[in-house]
């Protein structure tokens, strides 16, 4: 199946085969080429508009990972800080058990 612009580059050919009128010729080729670069620039527009989609992409990523990042970051300082406080509480329990066994 032919697309819409090679319908039309098609006409216009057949203009040129069928009429000896140049001026018609030269208006079909004109409207042709006019075409052609509305269909470039809707092109160059889709593609411009897949890569800013793509950027978008890519920093939502990014945010997402330093997010987790800090996440992570947060999470290991707690833990260090909870392993700090379970070995004082060790501390204390192993001196009343030295001071429960020295009275038994």
């Amino acid at each position: 199946m032919m697309t819409q612009l090679e319908l039309f580059g098609h006409e216009a050919l057949k203009s040129i085969n069928t009429n000896s009128n140049i001026p018609t010729a030269i208006h079909a080729f004109a409207d042709l080429y006019e075409q052609i670069q509305k269909l470039h620039f809707e092109r160059d527009e889709a593609i411009q508009n897949k890569a800013k989609i793509g950027d978008k992409k890519i920093a939502t990523s990014m945010a997402t990972a330093s997010s987790l990042s800090r996440e992570n970051r947060k999470l290991k300082q707690q833990l260090n800080s909870e392993r700090q406080h379970i070995e004082g509480l060790k501390q204390k329990i192993l001196k009343i058990m030295d001071v429960l066994h020295e009275y038994n």
